[in-house]
């Protein structure tokens, strides 16, 4: 860690800096019946605090477990806020932003043996 930072290849902020790939990675809350409760899912406001710095060809990856359908959402959402962009849907239009998901791997109290020795699938 101390390498990197160091390097100046790591580096922290409070807010959203500019970049090329934006992770997003919070945990979904699940209602009475189980099921995931996006209306309290912190996901729509890291999409609403990156909105500012996305340019194209930026890479929104998001790493929650969450149901079908909220990667559309993200990307609509996206849209909607920014219309001055658009989604890349064929992944080779470098002027438009991409929007993929990448399943969380990982299990409470193995997180690190699992983020060096899993392989990681991402699809857009």
């Amino acid at each position: 860690m101390q390498k990197v930072v160091s390097s100046g290849s790591l580096v922290t902020s409070t807010k959203p800096q500019p970049a090329d790939v934006f992770i997003i990675a919070v945990p979904t809350p699940i209602d009475g019946s189980n099921r995931p409760d996006l209306t309290r899912w912190g996901g729509n406001a890291a999409v609403e605090s990156i909105l500012d710095v996305l340019a194209p060809g930026n890479l929104v990856i998001l790493e929650s477990t969450s149901p079908i359908g909220t990667t559309e959402a993200i990307a609509k959402r996206i849209t909607e806020r920014r219309p001055d962009l658009h989604i890349d849907t064929n992944g080779k239009d470098e002027a438009c932003v991409s929007v993929a998901y990448c399943p969380e791997r990982v299990l409470p109290g193995r997180i690190l043996t699992e983020l060096i020795n899993n392989d990681r699938c991402i699809g857009a």
